[in-house]
């Protein structure tokens, strides 16, 4: 009998007999009719569903009035009002802190370029009516003189308080050398130290003060968010907590450890990293002054 012939067959380096390429039959890289009907199909059922949103939707649907849902609201009025907006011409108090942003001044350079400004309720002459003082975050302060009847003046400019130089973030109305006058501590932030000099307004007693930070030691340097004065040992007079914003994010956000005592266990490091990186306390050392003394400006914090 006579056999017929295989077809020749190689075999992989798996050990599997693979047909030989004079065996497989290409094609001509078309696709076959079936297929083409379908494309067509699809691009047909896109093209009617795009058509229906754009001409049946999006047509019957009513355009969005872009001032709808920002966030304004109808002016309502009580009946019987506890509480009632006066006008800068009412009050005379017409301060405003805009944030000016340029090269010089945004966040990227400043991280506290939208922290800055802040309000002290005062009475800084003792007639029973507070004052207000305002801190601006890129001009003049405004202090401004309660006359009663919810009257305001004006008295920046003779009072000495303008302080205009630097980022100012916060004020804080205290009596600092007991004397029965309120003083005005303001702190500084932003990038650069030169202009971070924290100010201390002492009281002259005449609607006037004075900045005598560096006399008392408080002319502190860091990025400041705020301060306060309390008797943080008993000792009869006032110490001041300073709050720092840290000047390098790197190690805001993490704790170091470190080796304890015994050289085996570890612990937090709270050491500050860099300068101004914690806050400050400043203690006051000097002999308390009896009240109504006027004898502030020896207290040395």
């Amino acid at each position: 009998m006579s056999k017929k012939a295989k077809s020749p067959t190689s075999i992989s380096p798996a050990g599997r007999p693979q047909a030989s390429s004079a065996a497989i039959k290409t094609s001509s890289g078309k696709p076959s009719p079936l297929r083409r009907y379908l494309i067509w199909l699809l691009a047909l059922i896109a093209l009617a569903c795009g058509a229906y949103y754009f001409f049946a939707v999006r047509g019957n649907s009513k355009i969005p009035d872009l001032a709808e849902g920002s966030g304004s609201e109808p002016t309502l009025t009580a009946k019987s009002p506890r509480l009632q907006l006066l006008s800068a011409d009412e009050t005379g108090v017409d301060f405003q802190n805009q944030i000016l942003e340029d090269n010089e001044h945004n966040i990227l350079l400043n991280i506290n370029q939208y922290n800055g400004g802040g309000v002290a309720v005062a009475d800084v002459n003792n007639d029973n009516l507070p004052d207000l003082y305002f801190v601006c975050s890129n001009g003049k302060n405004r202090l401004y003189l309660n006359q009663g009847g919810l009257k305001f003046k004006d008295i920046t400019d003779t009072a000495g308080v303008g302080s205009e130089d630097g980022f100012e973030t916060s004020v804080t109305a205290v009596d600092v050398n007991a004397d029965g006058w309120l003083d005005l501590y303001v702190c500084h932030a932003g990038p650069d130290e030169a202009g971070r000099v924290s100010k201390l307004f002492i009281n002259n007693h005449d609607l006037t003060f004075t900045d005598r930070a560096a006399e008392y030691g408080l002319a502190d340097k860091g990025p400041n968010s705020g301060a306060n004065f309390f008797d943080c040992d008993n000792d009869g007079d006032l110490d001041c907590y300073i709050i720092n914003h840290p000047t390098d994010l790197g190690h805001s956000n993490r704790i170091v450890l470190k080796y304890g005592p015994d050289g085996k266990t570890t612990m937090p490091d709270l050491t500050p990293k860099v300068e101004h990186d914690a806050d400050n306390l400043y203690r006051n050392d000097s002999p308390p002054v009896p009240p109504q003394g006027g004898g502030g400006s020896d207290q040395i914090c």
